[in-house]
């Protein structure tokens, strides 16, 4: 888990993917020396802050995601991430080691445990958070979009 620092600005996608990713290096075949299993690995006893502070400076995974969000391949327009501050926002849900289904958000203190799942479980119980604590929190509200990190049966992984 990582805070999603000030001077990061408008990066809550880029955050959100490095949560579920690096959240689920024990079911993904990562190569050793890949940017983002050497950031874990270098980060693994600092603090959230300083997890965020450290991902300001590490290049290998900053400057590809700048590059993408303003890519011409990019559906949106990139806000500055020095801009205003935004009406949509990324989350992630991960499963622990230890079968715990866990959501990952920057801007919040720590991550927030809500209870017990399992691989066969794990995208219902994810889907029924977002229902009870998002959608019916605001059903008014229609933004909402879900994105799954899958594998297909066979691929080896895990």
């Amino acid at each position: 888990f990582l805070r999603q620092v000030a001077d990061f600005g408008n990066a809550c996608g880029t955050i959100g993917c490095l949560h579920a990713l690096s959240n689920s290096l024990h079911i993904l075949n990562m190569v050793e020396g890949a940017a983002l299993v050497n950031f874990v690995h270098a980060q693994s006893g600092a603090t959230p802050e300083e997890r965020g502070e450290a991902l300001l400076t590490a290049d290998a995974l900053k400057a590809p995601s700048d590059a993408a969000a303003v890519d011409a391949a990019a559906q949106t327009v990139c806000p500055a991430r020095d801009g205003r501050p935004l009406d949509h926002h990324f989350v992630a849900f991960v499963q622990t080691p230890g079968g715990r289904l866990v959501e990952l958000d920057g801007t919040k203190r720590c991550p927030i445990d809500h209870g017990p799942t399992s691989p066969e479980n794990f995208l219902s119980d994810a889907a029924s958070v977002v229902l009870r604590q998002f959608v019916a929190a605001e059903p008014d509200l229609h933004g909402f979009a879900v994105m799954a990190l899958a594998r297909t049966e066979g691929d080896g992984a895990g």
